[in-house]
């Protein structure tokens, strides 16, 4: 018997902004002695794969998009000059 099993999963991001995750998973239960037992805990067990990659999927997802969002802020900041600062010499030439 083939068992498939799925999980998606939707996140807001806000802004009418949304992010679909979705997994699938197939296995098949070998031979006609397989019970309804082994059935179950193959469907258990796929459910839980599927649903562990959704989940790190949208953990990696969150954790990119914040990394661009701070990439992006810092890309936008216009640099501060002290008027105090020393001057630093970074040359091997004597002074």
């Amino acid at each position: 018997m083939k068992i498939i099993r799925s999980f998606s999963r939707k996140i807001n991001l806000g802004n009418y902004e949304t992010s679909d995750f979705y997994c699938e998973a197939e296995d098949e239960v070998l031979g006609h002695d397989a019970g309804i037992k082994e059935e179950v805990e193959l469907s258990e067990v796929l459910h839980s794969f599927c649903k562990e990659e959704v989940e790190r999927s949208i953990q990696e997802f969150l954790k990119e998009r914040e990394k661009n969002k701070l990439q992006e802020l810092l890309s936008q900041s216009t640099p501060v000059v002290l008027s105090n600062s020393p001057k630093l010499n970074f040359t091997n030439e004597p002074k």
